[in-house]
């Protein structure tokens, strides 16, 4: 059983740790006795400690450096914790916040319910609440770095796409929001005589009576996507045959917030 235990707690130690590591720890306590303990089992979770000795220094500090989470006792002298907390949260709303406290504290408690504080820890120090509370913060910083990888693979699909197909975005109105430089490039037309306009200027009488209501109750109606071969008119006056995906975009309530069109230039393969 004991080595089932230590097992879970390696492997939240190395969770959290995972995105501890790299970030600054600023640590504030007038105890020389209880900062020297403390810092002890602080260097296990932050390679990067600065130690400050009352909040008056732990403010300067804070100002000085870069930091990202911050330890402090609540009562010290020049400045207590709560208002040392209270200064920094008027420059920086993101910064993680964990004051240590006694149980005889309680009107410091209550002056830092308004400071978003990520967490109270009681002294003596315990790990397994010092655990829980970087648990909830290294989450975060989780967050962050899993939504970063999304981004940076979203950028590369977008531009894999946008290397290959003709891509516009309308807005519930139909009016054009967003196009690529294959679509500039495809019919000829400048930004600024597509931005906000409608599709209506690239219809040509290639195309059946009936298919842009169709199209129209398919991606509005249905919220469907719409699939097949559209010839637009170019600013020459040539037709550009695309096979095209037109799809609404929908929120939460699956109600349209935008649509979005997909076009692959099939012109070659379209006999004269």
């Amino acid at each position: 059983m004991n080595k089932e235990v230590d097992n879970i707690f390696d492997d939240i130690f190395s969770d959290i740790t995972k995105y501890t590591k790299d970030l600054t720890l600023l640590y504030v306590e007038d105890n020389k006795i209880a900062r020297e303990s403390s810092a002890l089992v602080f260097k296990e979770f932050f390679k990067n400690i600065i130690v400050a000795v009352d909040g008056e220094d732990g403010f300067n500090k804070f100002q000085e450096n870069s930091v990202d989470v911050i330890i402090s006792d609540i009562n010290m002298p020049k400045m207590d914790g709560v208002l040392m907390f209270d200064k920094i949260r008027q420059i920086d709303k993101k910064v993680h916040l964990i004051l240590l406290t006694a149980h005889n504290e309680i009107e410091y408690y209550e002056r830092s319910m308004t400071l978003n504080i990520d967490g109270y820890l009681h002294k003596p120090i315990s790990i397994a609440p010092l655990l829980t509370i970087l648990d909830k913060i290294s989450l975060q910083f989780k967050l962050k770095d899993q939504l970063a990888r999304n981004n940076k693979m979203l950028e590369q699909y977008q531009y894999v796409m946008d290397q290959n197909l003709i891509v516009s975005k309308t807005d519930l109105r139909g009016h054009i929001t967003y196009i690529n430089e294959r679509f500039l490039d495809t019919y000829g037309y400048s930004k600024d005589e597509i931005l906000g306009n409608s599709h209506s200027f690239l219809k040509s009488d290639k195309n059946p009576s009936n298919i842009y209501s169709d199209i129209w109750d398919t991606i509005s109606v249905k919220k469907q996507a719409w699939t097949g071969l559209i010839g637009n008119k170019t600013k020459k006056g040539d037709i550009s045959y695309s096979k095209t995906t037109i799809s609404p975009i929908l929120d939460i309530d699956d109600n349209p917030i935008e649509y979005i069109a997909i076009r692959q230039d099939v012109t070659d393969l379209i006999p004269e």
